[in-house]
């Protein structure tokens, strides 16, 4: 168990001096911040390029920070980029700058009103690295409350999310929220012209009749829960989908 004052990852004393967003800048967090103390500089420059880097670097995170205009953490606008295609920011809201080098090649299915899919395919155990980014934010974002983020309930949570250590494939479950107009929050005119606000991302945290602290962070209208005190999720995917109208479907089931 990780005494005060140590990391909450891997128990190191320090040092404690880089800045820990529990989201990641390049998800749009600008302003939340961990207080200095809670995860060492080692687990934070670990998490950024070998976890936060290759999942927000692959769809659906790189493609939607485009079509959003999200800006990386150093300022510029966001890209997704591989071997047969490249989308990049028009600083419009869902509208991307499309290029191929040879577009009939592409993974594209058709619609009956003759328009097209365009399948990007995630790199290879990405539910995997899904699965251990959700568990890094979820347990930062708990430190934040009165929860004691240190108790060894949540011991089994930070070992795959910092080390991938787990005796099981851990549970992520996945879905589409179906009407990206609802991330509408508010629409105004000023003496510029209309000005919209958009949510970028939200996420929540509860606990089930069964003890599993649930974590469920939503990026667009990308959906994803998984548990930060177990590795399975339990009744909640089943609870979920039957009070919502669309599903969540668990990566154990593909």
């Amino acid at each position: 168990m990780n005494t005060l004052g140590s990391c909450i990852f891997c128990s190191a004393a320090g040092p404690f001096d880089r800045d820990e967003h529990p989201i990641p800048e390049s998800l749009g967090n600008d302003d939340q911040v961990l207080p200095r103390g809670l995860v060492c500089d080692g687990c934070n420059q670990y998490f950024g390029v070998k976890i936060e880097n290759p999942v927000l670097s692959s769809p659906p995170f790189s493609i939607e920070r485009t079509a959003a205009a999200v800006r990386t953490k150093k300022g510029r606008l966001s890209s997704h980029v591989d071997k047969r295609v490249r989308f990049f920011s028009s600083r419009y809201w869902d509208k991307v700058i499309f290029a191929a080098d040879d577009a009939s090649q592409l993974p594209i299915i058709e619609r009956p009103d003759g328009s097209g899919l365009l399948i990007v395919a995630p790199p290879p155990k990405y539910d995997e690295l899904v699965g251990r980014f959700l568990l890094k934010m979820g347990i930062e974002l708990l430190a934040t409350s009165t929860t004691d983020v240190r108790s060894s309930s949540f011991d089994s949570a930070r070992q795959y999310a910092r080390f991938g250590r787990c005796n099981q494939k851990w549970e992520v479950a996945y879905g589409l929220y179906p009407d990206r107009k609802d991330l509408l929050v508010e629409k105004r005119e000023d003496e510029i012209g209309p000005l919209e606000t958009r949510q970028i991302y939200r996420y929540e945290m509860g606990g089930m009749a069964d003890g599993r602290i649930i974590f469920c962070f939503m990026f667009i209208n990308h959906v994803f829960a998984t548990c930060l005190s177990d590795d399975r999720l339990g009744s909640y995917t089943e609870e979920f989908n039957r009070i919502n109208g669309f599903s969540l479907v668990s990566n154990l089931k593909k």
